[in-house]
């Protein structure tokens, strides 16, 4: 027989054998009590059970077939040799107490004229459930581990349950299921007792774990209401947030009880230079009056020397443990202030508590949080004043730690204020829950903050006309998702090399990005189609319209036109100790920019990041044979980092919706193009360029040095072995005293 209790709280007795076994099918307030108590056990180091035990997998089932075979055998020395090898964790006691009862209960089936096979199955579910589902009970030394049941209890389950409070398990069934069906299952009671206490209503039956919940959360309103002293957030402020910052204690006309704080945060600014101008003038407040305050932009990571400070007990194993770190709230003054800050505390340690799954996560959430309240206590407390200290914080918080803090502090007399620049800025859940706080009063603008940090001063502050903010609104107007773009609107692009037909380059070689197929912007970000292509042949072998084909493609002052490789030159480069850029697959694009080598520093910022990230893109995607096995990332950024002024100043005035810089290459002898070459012109590709090669002989070259192929290749004719570069750019007006100025025009060479 299970001992009986003489009242709920005998649960919570310590030292005992063997485990209680109560069903409650009713509930009145001291039964509320009880179970928020032994849910909160339950949840810290038990098992909380809802609806039913999940019966045995697949899995299950041949995890315990591979440990412990298919025989079985009805006796007791066969099921206490099998769960030494089953339960291996748990005590001897344990396993010899499991083991006698699961004998009883199988015995019992047994004298009812159950068969083997019956019988040999329950043990196989029992034995499952006690390894797969109740390890956490039944590994402990100690006894009085709890288990909660909601739900309409089987006989399987409430003998498996019954077994479990034999071994010191106590177990408690919230019985939705009717008594008339439970005497069917429990003639005699045996396996368990029925709770009974006066003015009980039935549970119902969709009493679930979260009416538990719903009862801790009214518990710790309630508890939040028995205060010594209240805050009273911003609903005493009349108007100006500002004004109500600046105002004294003493004006701030308290009612008995409670005190005036205001908990605000702003979410953009109306106007940078006035919001700026507010701030700076609250700074200079603060200075004048010698208020106590602190100013974050950032609030700085806990350090564990930060951690060490605050006194705890030497082991932590229960709430009350918790609640006693509430000394380490000391320095605030008068001693009701002190007390009110130690009772907001215990409600914090509770709620975190009962949201945890595990102590030691409530624990380290709280000891994290005294830290970070340490590190500022005597600066915010150490001294009384006129005013209440504030707490400024430009930026958001960056966890859940920081946003715990943040709302802890508003419950004291402290004035808080938070600044979010960016109005637009997504939150994280933790920031969020920040926000569901309903003492915090949130101020929203459309326009930006413009600002890095909290202004103490004026002096880098740059203020706009009227004219200029006009012009602002104009550009939204004009240029925000209407497909039309200003100059040089878009800072950031990405490459999409078409795959067209030959006839179809002629036709798109001059058209601007924005009206070209997979022409498209999100994100701020231009998908920019170019073509990446090689005509080989001459189509009918008709020299005059393949001469006038090529020149159509050479357009004037946006064309670059290379014909004798290798056309990038060694001898050019500076020797740049490429070796110390490259770290982890990752340019060092700052030590770039600092080199004194550096080419690209003249050249716009959104360029210069556009060059940079394409080499960088460049070298991880490995297009170039060699990069990462025999150090040809080097090579790629000794070519690329000295790039020839005449390409970087087409990126200088390069607009990512325009007309693209192109590339012809003519390519007429078997002179091979070098490697520097085809490095060359894949980064074209991915900077946004054009690239054509004109080659009449048909002969391979840049392909060797490519990984995959990025060159389209349009056999356009037969190939003729004859023609040459300078034959090709001759226009048949040119007369030969002008051919070599225009020769000197149309190619360009790096040398």
């Amino acid at each position: 027989m299970h001992p009986h209790l003489t009242e709920l709280t005998d649960y919570f007795k310590e030292n005992r054998s063997e485990g209680f076994i109560y069903r409650i099918n009713g509930k009145n307030k001291y039964i509320e009590d009880f179970l928020i108590s032994y849910y909160t056990q339950a949840k810290i180091s038990g098992i909380i059970l809802e609806s039913k035990i999940q019966t045995p997998t697949g899995n299950n089932l041949r995890y315990f077939k591979d440990c412990l075979g298919s025989n079985f055998t009805l006796s007791h020395n066969f099921i206490e040799e099998s769960l030494k090898i089953w339960l291996i964790n748990s005590s001897i006691q344990k396993r010899t107490l499991l083991a006698k009862h699961l004998y009883e209960t199988l015995m019992m089936y047994q004298n009812i004229g159950k068969n083997l096979n019956i019988i040999q199955n329950t043990y196989i579910k029992f034995m499952c459930w006690a390894y797969f589902r109740f390890q956490r009970v039944l590994n402990v030394t100690t006894n009085g581990q709890k288990v909660l049941y909601i739900g309409a209890v089987s006989k399987h389950e409430i003998e498996f349950l019954s077994i479990l409070a034999f071994c010191g398990v106590d177990i408690l069934v919230i019985s939705l299921l009717d008594e008339a069906r439970y005497n069917s299952l429990d003639p005699t009671e045996q396996l368990s007792y029925l709770y009974n206490d006066s003015a009980m209503i039935n549970f119902g039956s969709d009493y679930r774990i979260n009416n538990i919940e719903e009862l801790i959360e009214r518990k710790i309103k309630a508890e939040m209401e028995r205060n010594i002293i209240k805050n009273y957030s911003n609903e005493w402020v009349d108007g100006d947030a500002f004004l109500g910052l600046n105002t004294k204690t003493s004006l701030r006309s308290a009612k008995p009880g409670y005190f005036n704080n205001i908990f605000i945060c702003f979410k953009g600014a109306d106007d940078t230079v006035t919001f700026a101008k507010k701030l700076n003038s609250l700074y200079r407040h603060i200075e004048n009056t010698n208020r106590p305050y602190i100013i974050e932009n950032k609030i700085p990571t806990i350090w564990p020397n930060e951690i060490s400070v605050v006194k705890r007990r030497m082991t932590i194993v229960c709430e009350d443990d918790l609640i006693d770190l509430g000394r380490n709230i000391e320095q605030i003054s008068p001693v009701e202030y002190l007390q009110s800050a130690r009772n907001i505390f215990t409600r914090l340690v509770k709620e975190i508590y009962y949201k945890e799954d595990r102590l030691n996560m409530a624990t380290n959430k709280i000891i994290q949080f005294l830290a970070l309240y340490k590190r500022y206590e005597s600066t915010l407390f150490a001294t009384q004043d006129n005013y209440p200290p504030i707490f400024i914080l430009f930026g958001s918080p960056h966890n859940e730690i920081e946003v715990i803090f943040l709302k802890f502090l508003s419950k004291l007399y402290v004035d808080i204020l938070i600044i979010l620049p960016d109005p637009n800025e997504l939150l994280t859940t933790a920031q969020q829950e920040l926000f569901k706080d309903p003492n915090l009063c949130v101020i929203e603008y459309n326009e930006k903050l413009n600002l890095t940090e909290y202004p103490k001063t004026l002096d880098n502050l740059i203020a706009t006309t009227n004219a200029y903010q006009a012009e602002r609104v104009l550009d939204d107007l004009l240029y925000k998702d209407t497909g039309l773009y200003r100059q040089h609107q878009m800072s950031r692009a990405n490459s999409l090399t078409l795959k067209t037909t030959c006839e179809e380059i002629d036709i798109l070689w001059p058209i601007e990005l924005k009206f070209r197929p997979g022409f498209s912007t999100e994100d701020d970000i231009v998908c920019m189609p170019v073509i990446f292509a090689k005509i080989s042949g001459v189509k009918n072998e008709n020299i005059k319209d393949y001469y006038a084909r090529v020149q159509s493609f050479i357009i004037p002052k946006n064309t670059m036109v290379c014909v004798e490789p290798p056309f990038i030159k060694n001898e050019d480069h500076h020797l740049f100790a490429t070796t110390t850029f490259i770290q982890d697959s990752r340019l060092l694009k700052n030590e770039i920019k600092q080199n004194r080598n550096y080419k690209f520093g003249h050249l716009r910022e959104d360029i210069q990041d556009h060059l940079l990230n394409k080499i960088e893109l460049l070298i991880n995607s490995k297009i170039i044979d060699g990069t990462g096995t025999r150090g040809t990332e080097y090579k790629i950024l000794q070519v690329l980092l000295n790039l020839d002024e005449n390409f970087l100043k087409h990126m200088q005035k390069f607009d990512f919706t325009k007309q693209n810089p192109k590339i012809v290459v003519i390519h007429t002898k078997q002179k091979m193009h070098s490697i520097e070459d085809a490095i060359f012109l894949a980064y074209a590709n991915l900077v946004g360029c054009d690239i054509i090669i004109i080659s009449p002989t048909g002969y391979r070259s840049f392909e060797r040095f490519y990984t995959k192929p990025l060159i389209q290749e349009h056999h356009d004719g037969e190939y003729l072995y004859d023609l040459s570069a300078t034959s090709i750019l001759e226009r048949p007006k040119d007369k030969p005293k002008n051919f070599l100025k225009k020769m000197e025009r149309m190619i360009k060479q790096w040398q």
